[in-house]
């Protein structure tokens, strides 16, 4: 995502599209998309990340992902870079930051399912 945005950037259409190809290819159940963002003031960020996993959870649902899907902003939580400045340079930097991941819940397989999968 670009800094204050909640579109997604072509780069992350990509993203969004294979992980949409593997959700309907595999047996998944059930994702949890949470958003995060980088720093700035708490209720605003926590709003923002809420949009960024939103608009994910809306990509897939356009995709065709028939998985639940819930969508959670946790805000700045969870930092993976840590950047100095207030400039485009510092802005650039807390990109990876801005982003959501994607928890899966997968369906368990009984004994039988798995007997009928080793025979097909």
């Amino acid at each position: 995502f670009d800094f204050d945005k909640a579109e997604l950037r072509a780069e992350g259409k990509q993203v969004v599209a294979t992980l949409a190809d593997k959700r309907n290819s595999l047996n998944v159940k059930a994702s949890t998309i949470e958003g995060y963002t980088d720093d700035g003031a708490v209720s605003y960020n926590l709003t923002l990340s809420q949009r960024h996993a939103d608009t994910v959870k809306a990509e897939l649902q356009c995709l065709g992902v028939k998985a639940e899907l819930s969508a959670v902003g946790y805000g700045k939580a969870n930092q993976v870079k840590a950047c100095e400045g207030n400039d485009q340079a510092a802005k650039d930097c807390l990109r990876p930051n801005r982003r959501v991941v994607v928890k899966d819940k997968a369906q368990r397989l009984t004994q039988v399912q798995v007997k009928k999968l080793q025979v097909q």
